[in-house]
């Protein structure tokens, strides 16, 4: 379990002491099965890296069954520097909406008798928005908030928590929620980032902290690091938001903020609420193109400033692939299907790329024989306009995956193999190789391959836990 970090926050008197005590209460249940930072990973002397630091909390709550939220001091916690500068973030900020994104389990324990920080107050409002499935509960002291989070150690301990089994069911409701309130509007919009609401920012954001962090998610760093990394830069330029009109200035910034945040989070997966999702930073995405595009009509001829619709269909048909309702789930990849015949690409590799989310569309509706049609021309497509060779790749091994469907076990069996050797000759995007693999391994076991296809899988997990892919995140 993890207990909530306050790092280098000041705190109110008996607040170290008493995580010391909730931290030695769990020792009883293994070395450091209750994680509080301060005392489980001490920091070191010498230099020390916030972001590094940051990636280290993360890490620790993707391995703890339990986010505990202990809400038992009147500061917000230490803020993250980058570049030697103070970020709007801080340090527990960072876990709740880490942890709130990736769906983890969390109980909230709240002190009646102190004054929260502002922030605190924020990011709390934003987690009963945004995870509904979170438990909250009151204490009205320090021995009372204490006793609660021991209850809870032991609840985790002796696997007694109903929170942790709710996670996927709260999930597929969200979604169903989504498509019908999506039936119910004209335009797809409405659903934007955040649910529309910001959080407070500094009245001029922080260039050099904004730029520094989407370089960073623009890196080699895993997935979870990018999405930190902008929720950083998010926080830079929430003053003014992307729907207001004193956003002009900061318009391409958000354009920035949102196209990373859908290049992380696509692959990432979409455990909490849609708010925080990819499809609700790809419709704020669209806004801000059409209000910049408004603003600056030369913009429209800077591909750049394109409305995000091929992604916005991507989104969508991942999305309706994961709603129980047949219903709800056909009316999703037909609303999939008119975004990507809305998108206008400007060159081969462009048309390729939407022809493949419409014919992943195709395929979901059942047209298998016109989706493996669209899957040929985007390989003839991608050859031609010599992309490549992992991109090339990919085409095979979607055109394959197809193949099965209409009973060409063999050839499909073929272009999937083909395609993933060329996809890792070319150390290709690591989510679609995982896509690839897994795809890889269906045809083993349609083929009697039992050995190989549990092989490709095993394969298929290392390569997500390297490079932090969610499970669910097989988009296509």
């Amino acid at each position: 379990m993890f207990l909530s970090s306050t790092l280098d926050g000041e705190l109110m008197p008996g607040i170290r002491e008493e995580r010391a005590r909730i931290h030695a209460h769990g020792q009883q249940y293994g070395d450091n099965a209750v994680w509080v930072d301060e005392i489980s990973h001490p920091k070191e002397d010498g230099e020390f890296d916030p972001l590094r630091r940051v990636d280290d909390l993360l890490a620790e709550i993707d391995q703890s069954p339990l986010y505990l939220v202990l809400v038992g001091t009147d500061r917000a916690g230490s803020a993250i520097k980058v570049s030697t500068q103070s970020s709007q973030v801080s340090f527990f900020e960072i876990e709740l909406f880490y942890a709130a994104l990736r769906g983890r389990p969390i109980v909230v324990v709240e002190r009646s008798d102190i004054t929260r920080a502002p922030r605190t107050v924020e990011m709390l409002r934003l987690l009963r928005q945004t995870l509904p499935e979170a438990s909250w509960y009151t204490a009205h002291s320090v021995q009372q908030a204490e006793s609660l989070c021991n209850f809870f150690v032991d609840k985790v301990a002796a696997r007694e928590l109903s929170t942790l089994g709710r996670i996927e069911s709260a999930y597929s409701a969200l979604l169903l929620g989504l498509w019908r309130s999506v039936e119910s509007q004209p335009s797809d919009g409405h659903v934007e980032w955040l649910g529309g609401t910001v959080l407070s920012g500094p009245e001029r954001p922080n260039v050099t902290i904004i730029d520094a962090c989407l370089d960073h998610a623009a890196s080699g760093y895993s997935l979870q690091q990018r999405l930190s990394r902008v929720w950083v830069a998010s926080r830079e330029l929430m003053r003014y938001s992307w729907l207001e009109d004193s956003s002009q200035e900061w318009l391409p910034y958000w354009n920035r903020v949102f196209a990373a945040w859908n290049k992380a989070g696509g692959w990432y997966g979409l455990h909490g609420h849609i708010d925080l999702g990819y499809l609700a930073a790809l419709n704020s995405m669209e806004t801000v193109s059409r209000r910049w595009r408004t603003l600056n009509p030369s913009a429209e001829e800077d591909p750049a400033w394109d409305p995000p619709y091929s992604a916005q269909a991507s989104a969508y048909y991942a999305l309706a692939r994961r709603v129980g309702s047949l219903r709800y789930r056909f009316r999703g990849m037909k609303r999939a299907l008119r975004l990507a015949d809305m998108a206008t690409p400007r060159d081969d590799i462009g048309r390729s790329n939407v022809l493949s989310i419409r014919a992943s569309i195709l395929k979901g509706l059942g047209a298998f024989r016109s989706a493996n049609e669209a899957y040929e021309r985007v390989l003839e497509l991608r050859v031609s306009a010599g992309a490549s060779e992992g991109a090339i790749g990919e085409a095979m091994t979607e055109l394959g995956f197809g193949l099965l469907f209409t009973l060409h076990w063999v050839h499909g069996h073929a272009l999937l193999h083909d395609g993933v050797t060329m996809m890792r000759r070319a150390s290709y995007s690591p989510g679609f190789l995982v896509r690839a693999l897994r795809k890889e391994a269906i045809a083993c076991r349609l083929l009697g391959r039992f050995r190989e296809a549990k092989e490709l899988d095993q394969q298929a997990r290392d390569v997500a836990e390297k490079a932090s892919v969610a499970r669910i995140s097989w988009k296509r």
